[in-house]
This record gives structure tokens, C-alpha cells and sequence, in this order.
């Protein structure tokens, strides 16, 4: 597998748990910002916001749903994993994505050919 697209892909593995981040601490900042200023949201920034956070969201949804499939394919196609390991990481990645898709690609992606 060429670097190049290893690190596009390792680009791609950590942007959810990127985004989960700076998910929580953009709605903790709001809700403390509405709370402490004891007033609603200008409707204005509220809606441009809402739309920036929603288009993220939407593309984040896409990114991991490419990722399960392309960790998917790459986990019955990869020769150095038994069949337990497949079974396992198969159900940690579909369970835990966001946190175990950047350890595989750590591990089985970065690392192969090591």
C-alpha cells in the first residue's frame, strides 16, 4: 500500500473522533454561552451555525460508513489476521468506530508491511 494513501487514510480514520471532539465542545460551549448570558441565541448565527454543524455531521456520517465498509473488506482480505481476530475486530469496529477505527488503521494499515 503506497503512503500516500495510508496517510489519507489515517487522515479519514481520525477525523470522527476529531469531529466527536469538537462536536461536545462546541454544544457544552453553547449551552454554558446561553446559560451565563441569560439570553436565547441571535437566530441569525444560530441557524449558520446549525447548517455548518449540520454538513460536518452529515459528512462525518459518510466518512465512517466508508471506513466500516473499506475495514471490512480490508479485515477478510488481510492474511496475517486468524479468524478469531476478524471476528473481534469486526465487532469492535462496527461497535466502537469512532474510537477503534484510528487503532486498526494504526496497527493493521500504518504498521503493514513492518
Amino acid at each position: 500500500m503506497k503512503n500516500k494513501f495510508k496517510v489519507i487514510l489515517g487522515i479519514l480514520s481520525f477525523w470522527p473522533l476529531a469531529y466527536f471532539l469538537f462536536f461536545m465542545f462546541t454544544v457544552f460551549f453553547l449551552i454554558i454561552s446561553v446559560i451565563f448570558s441569560h439570553q436565547p441565541p441571535q437566530q441569525d448565527n444560530f441557524f449558520i451555525f446549525f447548517g455548518a454543524l449540520f454538513v460536518l455531521h452529515f459528512l462525518t456520517m459518510f466518512d465512517i460508513l466508508g471506513l466500516l465498509i473499506y475495514y471490512t473488506i480490508h479485515i477478510f482480505n488481510n492474511p496475517a489476521m486468524k479468524d478469531e481476530k476478524r471476528i473481534l475486530w469486526l465487532i469492535v469496529l462496527f461497535l466502537g468506530n469512532v474510537f477503534s477505527v484510528p487503532v486498526y488503521w494504526y496497527y493493521y494499515i500504518l504498521k503493514e508491511g513492518e
